[in-house]
């Protein structure tokens, strides 16, 4: 049956309008290419990149390593073992994403400086870099590989089993070869997370490309040498991609028989008990406890004048730049994946991935371009109006608009999952009864998939709450955020005196997760 015959409507408008939008973006880093180079991007080239370019593969490999070490071990022994109180287990290994890197960066620093230990404790370096980002980033492997392995069937590992196959044995030989794609996925995400941080690298004083970016444009006031930085990021990013569409495609795994036995648990052993409480148990303790025990301990010598001067200005402020921008992304993202289901599919693929490609790109770039992209347009229109005033790059809409070309992708992937649970027949049944798109997708849509929305608003909620890179470039005079004032008192030395404000950005981090857990769990339950 051919659904879509490229008509308009308002999925047609809403999709051309946003690959448009996306495309004279990316058509902004292509003039600085031909323009002159000037003496500073000579100078740091010879002298500065080499140090970018190895802090920033160190920083992101080791990374990779170690949140991968965790992730993955704890991933194994919650799907494979009988862990008393599991879902407490599942809930509480997933809320260190509630918290941002930058801030377990601050309490830490805060909490060795001047301590006897200091000497034998310096973690404002690369490995302390690579042990926070681990931290906080490792529910992302934790994740996906307990989504896989939740979803295999008992027969493959009984058929290892009875093949005199041990616990390690069938680890390396059966099960870590099986659920690479998935951990593939989640590498690239974390990957993702650590070339976009600012706050933390800045803090330690790293060279990586986030930090040199801000440095030349900023203190160096030379733009064209930030963009040519953010170039060579987006150029090693699309590598990246690359790398993991390719392996992707030579992992390609699919059962023998339809009738899929669920993964039944053993017995924890004694020994494998030890391990998992001592792993989860300690990281949890440097990832969460500590950080938290730290800011209700500085919470009571807060003075009053914090609250009345910036808590209130800066929850109000996040909770804006958390609910329009999220709003905007579902109603895009419905829009967009309707036209997506309804069009010929040749096409889909390429859409999906222009417009999911602003997740890819570090805040630091993102931000470049929407200055290349505006501030002409601003300087059109205050010439026509014979005003000095800055329409778009001096209000919040420019910061709206590049908070949603950052993380449409994360709302879009999860809508577009649970779409595929429901299928096409729903949809199709309503189009024969002469209904609309857009009345199909209120009436039929919506319904079906709600838990599904619902999820995607909170995760992206998670995402925006914490955000600081593209917050601290393009917001308007004088707007802060909760993230704002955590990395403003954080470089006047007085992160103790912010602990309101980064309890109450874990509460809402750590709401959202949990909520979004329980909306993702009813998704799982629906049926393709």
């Amino acid at each position: 049956m051919q659904l879509y015959r490229l008509r308009f409507n308002s999925f047609t408008f809403m999709t051309v309008i946003a690959l448009v939008f996306v495309g004279v973006f990316l058509f902004q880093f292509i003039p600085p290419l031909f323009a002159e180079a000037g003496p500073m991007w000579y100078w740091m080239q010879t002298y500065w990149f080499p140090d970018v370019l190895i802090q920033s593969l160190i920083l992101v490999i080791g990374t990779l390593f170690l949140s991968s070490l965790i992730g993955v071990s704890l991933a194994y022994w919650m799907s494979f073992y009988r862990i008393p109180l599991a879902r407490f287990w599942d809930i509480i290994l997933v809320m260190p994403l509630a918290i941002p890197t930058y801030l377990l960066g601050y309490i830490y620093v805060d909490l060795f400086t001047g301590a006897w230990y200091q000497p034998y404790l310096v973690i404002t370096n690369l490995f302390g870099a690579i042990v926070l980002f681990s931290l906080t980033l490792y529910p992302y492997i934790y994740l996906a590989i307990r989504s896989f392995l939740s979803k295999q069937p008992q027969t493959m590992f009984a058929s290892a089993q009875s093949l005199g196959a041990n616990s390690m044995t069938m680890f390396w030989k059966v099960i870590f070869p099986l659920l690479r794609p998935a951990l593939i996925g989640a590498m690239v995400l974390v990957t993702m997370e650590v070339l976009n941080d600012y706050g933390l690298v800045q803090y330690f004083g790293l060279r990586v490309y986030a930090t040199t970016i801000f440095q030349t444009w900023f203190n160096g006031n030379d733009l064209n040498t930030a963009v040519r930085f953010s170039i060579q990021l987006i150029a090693f990013i699309i590598l990246i991609l690359w790398i993991e569409a390719s392996l992707r495609k030579s992992f390609k795994y699919s059962y023998s028989t339809t009738q899929i036995k669920p993964l039944m648990k053993k017995v924890l052993p004694r020994s494998t008990a030890w391990l998992f409480y001592m792993v989860a148990s300690f990281t949890l303790i440097l990832a969460l406890v500590i950080p938290i025990f730290q800011l209700l301990w500085w919470l009571p010598n807060v003075p009053s004048q914090i609250y009345a001067r910036d808590f209130w200005d800066g929850l109000f402020s996040t909770v804006i730049m958390a609910f329009y921008p999220t709003i905007i992304i579902i109603v895009l993202a419905l829009m967009i994946i309707n036209f997506q289901r309804i069009m010929p599919k040749p096409w889909k693929k390429w859409i999906q991935r222009i417009l999911t490609l602003g997740y890819a790109l570090p805040g630091a770039v993102i931000a470049v371009g929407m200055i290349l992209m505006w501030v002409p347009i601003d300087r059109m229109i205050a010439d026509f109006f014979n005003t000095n005033a800055m329409i778009v790059t001096g209000s919040l809409l420019l910061l709206t608009m590049a908070l949603v070309l950052r993380f449409f992708a994360v709302g879009s992937n999860i809508i577009e999952g649970t779409y595929h649970k429901i299928g096409m027949k729903y949809t199709l049944a309503s189009h024969t009864l002469k209904k609309g798109y857009l009345q199909t997708l209120v009436a039929v849509d919506l319904p079906l998939i709600s838990h599904g929305v619902i999820a995607a608003s909170l995760i992206v909620m998670v995402d925006l709450f914490k955000e600081l890179p593209l917050t601290l470039i393009l917001r308007p005079f004088n707007f802060q955020t909760l993230a704002t004032y955590l990395y403003q008192y954080a470089g006047d030395e007085q992160v103790n005196l912010a602990s309101p404000m980064a309890l109450m950005l874990i509460t809402l981090t750590a709401a959202a997760v949990t909520f979004a857990s329980d909306m993702m769990l009813k998704v799982n339950t629906y049926e393709s």
